[in-house]
């Protein structure tokens, strides 16, 4: 790794208690003791990426899954190698037993037979598994969020005083009560919630923050941010259930993300539901008013999720904003009749329209 205060590029033998052999500056990280291979230097790129630098704020959740990006293990992982390794230790047993019998014997050919028959349980065992895995497997984040908030970050803080630069932790940041709100935006992650108050969103589009549909304003138009997944689905559906057409979905749909490489998505699973639960859940997907795809449908039916958390700020920032000002214009049109009556003329388009 390279150190982050001398720039030096150090073996690990160079770099024993996290302590630069060149400078003797401490640094925070040791790529070699965390499963997300984490240093000074790869959390500084991350935090400039998420803050552009220094124009835009981000929360914990959304550093931890953007290191984790890339580095999340495919769902048979567990299964890879364990058969190279089972043949292996089946050559090294044979081999012994020809070494310690002739290689012509009765107890030799014996010792064979028995080799061949561990090796064929050892591949049957194999397949299954990794047949069992795609099917029913979980994908997750390597590193659980407490254990990356509570040691690594802990870690970083006391070398460098403070999170690193433009993270904020989003169990301290609370969205303010909007007086007279011009719209609502409904999404239970509090990470988002927090950077989207973080960014002053509230303040530019008099915008109300809501972690629960119970919580959303009366009589204003509602985003419905939302992860790509079942549960994310079956919020906006809730949603727009009990909200009509006020409700507008502005979260990931699977079609956004379920094709995308592994190393630039954060793709989670959850273990799939079986038999009656999920032919409801199959179900509600095809009558979601997000209209997916049987694609889409088979891909979260089958625990497959993305969290709107992994999408880095600036994009998430944007794509609310850009929601947001359609909401406005929406309203602004409801509330004139000469523009509801210019859009039905086709206003400035009758030429084409004639």
């Amino acid at each position: 790794m390279i150190c982050p205060r001398c720039n030096t590029e150090l073996k690990r033998t160079e770099r024993t208690d996290r302590t630069c052999s060149s400078c003797q500056r401490p640094f925070a990280l040791e790529p070699k003791e965390n499963v997300l291979r984490l240093h000074d230097v790869r959390v500084h790129r991350l935090a400039g990426r998420l803050g552009a630098e220094g124009r835009h704020t981000y929360t914990v959740p959304q550093l931890w899954y953007a290191a984790a990006r890339g580095r999340i293990p495919a769902v048979d992982h567990d299964y890879e190698g364990c058969l190279p390794v089972a043949t292996g230790m089946l050559t090294v047993a044979v081999l012994i037993t020809g070494a310690a019998t002739d290689f012509g014997s009765d107890a030799f050919v014996i010792a064979l037979l028995i080799a061949l028959a561990l090796l064929l349980l050892a591949v049957i065992s194999v397949v299954t598994g990794r047949r069992k895995a795609r099917r029913w497997g979980r994908v997750e984040v390597p590193m659980q969020l407490h254990d990356f908030r509570g040691t690594e970050l802990v870690r970083w803080q006391q070398v460098y005083g403070a999170l690193p630069a433009g993270c904020v932790d989003e169990t301290r940041v609370t969205p303010a009560p909007v007086r007279e709100p011009a719209l609502a935006l409904l999404c239970p992650d509090r990470a988002v919630l927090a950077c989207l108050a973080a960014n002053g969103v509230q303040e530019r589009h008099r915008m109300a923050l809501a972690a629960r549909l119970d919580e959303v304003p009366r009589d204003v138009p509602v985003l419905v941010l939302h992860d790509a997944g079942a549960d994310g689905l079956a919020l906006f559906g809730a949603a727009r259930a009990a909200l009509g057409e006020r409700a507008q979905g502005v979260g990931l749909l699977p079609r956004s993300v379920m094709h995308r490489d592994r190393a630039k998505a954060v793709l989670l699973r959850t273990r799939p539901l079986r038999d009656a639960e999920l032919a409801a859940q199959i179900q509600a997907l095809r009558t979601s008013p997000a209209r997916l795809t049987e694609a889409e449908v088979a891909w979260a039916a089958d625990g497959w999720w993305s969290p709107v958390a992994a999408v880095p700020p600036a994009k998430l920032l944007a794509a609310v904003d850009r929601a947001a000002g359609r909401a406005a214009e929406r309203a602004a049109e409801a509330a004139d009749p000469a523009r509801r009556e210019a859009r039905q003329l086709g206003f400035l388009t009758w030429p084409e329209a004639a």
